[in-house]
């Protein structure tokens, strides 16, 4: 095929890729300061999330009791300043928001519920407590509730479902069917 030809070839997939007839329902019409959520930022929520939950089990498995508290201290900060960002493009995402004053009213709105949503991560662990007991009490062949925790899918989807679900109690939107999703499609499992 000659230059010629395979520009000509690219010209005709580019008009035709981007003729607005061909778009309808398929294009996002991103405005300028407002971010997308991100999957690959949210799949570092969910890490860290493990990590604050189970330590030693998810994230630096180099923890001690000694050092636990700063390092829960340092990952739960960045959490809750991911979460904020996230939030705030999931709100974006979902709004009409156009002056500059609508997009400083949804960051402040971002960081409260980032905040309220840290502040239920003791109460999810407890929660995700009870699931590795019940998950090591059902499967009689489990040595021991670190083998839970370690090797079954079960308790990785149960703590994105969990984070998820107290994002939508709180309101949050699209950022918890992104969480549910990531999570199937990362242990097959779809609660």
């Amino acid at each position: 095929m000659s230059t010629q030809n395979t520009t000509h070839l690219l010209t005709d997939t580019v008009d035709q890729l981007s003729d607005p007839k061909t778009l309808k329902g398929l294009f996002h019409q991103h405005r300028e300061g407002y971010p997308l959520p991100s999957s690959t930022v949210l799949e570092e929520i969910v890490q860290l999330a493990r990590s604050i939950l189970f330590p030693g089990f998810f994230g630096k498995s180099q923890v001690n009791i000694q050092t636990i508290k700063y390092q829960i201290g340092v990952e739960v900060e960045k959490l809750c300043h991911l979460l904020a960002e996230q939030i705030l493009a999931g709100l974006c995402f979902t709004e009409e928001c156009e002056p500059q004053a609508d997009r400083d009213k949804l960051k402040r709105q971002a960081r409260q519920l980032a905040n309220e949503m840290t502040a239920r991560l003791p109460k999810i662990r407890k929660v995700l407590a009870t699931d590795v007991e019940a998950a090591y009490n059902g499967d009689p062949a489990a040595k021991s509730s670190a083998e839970i925790l370690l090797c079954y899918p079960v308790i990785k989807a149960l703590t994105s479902y969990r984070l998820a679900h107290e994002l939508s109690l709180l309101g949050v939107p699209l950022i918890p069917r992104m969480m549910t999703e990531l999570a199937h499609s990362e242990t097959g499992i779809d609660i």
